[in-house]
């Protein structure tokens, strides 16, 4: 039986990516800007999976999503997400994000870490905030790129360190922590390619934020 809050966020994720093509099919949007609004917004609402959905219930919207997604990108159905200029499956990779997090830090998962929810909190936020951050400023700032790391800059880096920094900051860490965690988890992202940053942030960031919780 599905419960009531499984289809909210089945319908919330659903709004997201509806309105998002909606947008971009009436207007001049850029993909990249329709696709990173997107990626934001449902990385809020994911991060909050931890307090309204079972174990089960994350498990089944994330191979849901990750199913449709794929099938999506295949048929290039929603444009919203899909038409960017480099090469991606980041769209793809989110999804397979939460579910591993989830595997590994949702507190009723037999395979969890820590019984905290703050990594799992952390690791959504620091790829939906963080990793949009970086794609922002460094596109719209001029500054060095990074090299072999397919156009991403400096002041990308920068950025998402900050964004980590304030973000490690909210959720309790201490000030050294929360810098030192900034700025290995924009390594991580600097050195991902292809939109893969999306499945291995989410794990590294809450992988590293359970050692103090």
């Amino acid at each position: 039986m599905i419960s009531n809050n499984l289809l909210l966020f089945f319908l919330l994720f659903s709004a997201i990516l509806f309105f998002g093509e909606l947008i971009k099919r009436k207007t001049n949007l850029s993909g990249e800007l329709t696709r990173k609004s997107a990626h934001f917004l449902s990385a809020i609402v994911a991060s909050s999976f931890v307090f309204f959905l079972t174990i089960k219930e994350v498990y089944l919207i994330s191979i849901a999503f990750t199913i449709l997604l794929t099938l999506s990108k295949q048929i290039k159905f929603l444009k919203s997400i899909h038409t960017v200029s480099r090469s991606t499956i980041g769209e793809i990779a989110f999804p397979l994000g939460i579910l591993m997090v989830s595997i590994w830090f949702h507190p009723e998962s037999v395979s969890a870490i820590t019984l905290s929810k703050v990594p799992f909190i952390y690791g959504l936020l620091i790829t939906g905030i963080s990793d949009v951050a970086a794609n922002y400023f460094g596109t719209k700032l001029t500054s060095i790129s990074f090299p072999y790391s397919k156009g991403k800059t400096v002041a990308g880096f920068l950025a998402f360190t900050v964004f980590s920094f304030f973000i490690g900051l909210a959720l309790g860490l201490p000030f050294a922590y929360a810098i030192i965690l900034a700025l290995i988890l924009a390594i991580i992202e600097v050195l991902t390619p292809y939109g893969l940053d999306n499945l291995f942030l989410p794990i590294s960031a809450a992988l590293l934020i359970s050692i103090f919780f």
